[in-house]
């Protein structure tokens, strides 16, 4: 199992990545989810593995999209065209996105969790 149920007990912490950024014509998408804390318990009770989406097969990358969006407890999917991506760039698109998400998710975080080292300050 490479996903850990929480950071930090007790706090509503909201997840993000991206996918898509490597290519060089098409979409960045970005992702947010808020996961209850017994997700290890539901994912070992539907024997799901959630990992690096590269890593995983396509049956499975669909399996854990669908169990992700049946138990979370909020997500948010926003994609940024190539449009965009010529005008500002792919860094500043992706943080973009990464805010949009933030905006776009109903149960405000207490804590955001990014997968990478850059994450552009939010005030929410």
């Amino acid at each position: 199992m490479n996903i850990l149920p929480y950071q930090t007990e007790n706090v509503i912490e909201l997840g993000i990545d991206e996918a898509g950024r490597g290519t060089l014509i098409g979409p960045v998408y970005i992702a947010g989810v808020i996961l209850p804390n017994n997700i290890i318990e539901l994912c070992e009770e539907e024997d799901i593995i959630i990992k690096d989406s590269k890593k995983m097969s396509k049956k499975e990358r669909e399996r854990s999209r669908l169990f992700i969006e049946n138990n979370a407890i909020d997500y948010a999917i926003i994609s940024k065209d190539n449009n965009i991506i010529d005008e500002k760039n792919i860094f500043a698109t992706t943080m973009e996105g990464m805010h949009d998400v933030v905006n776009k998710i109903s149960i405000k975080p207490e804590k955001i969790l990014v997968d990478g080292d850059h994450f552009t300050p939010l005030h929410i």
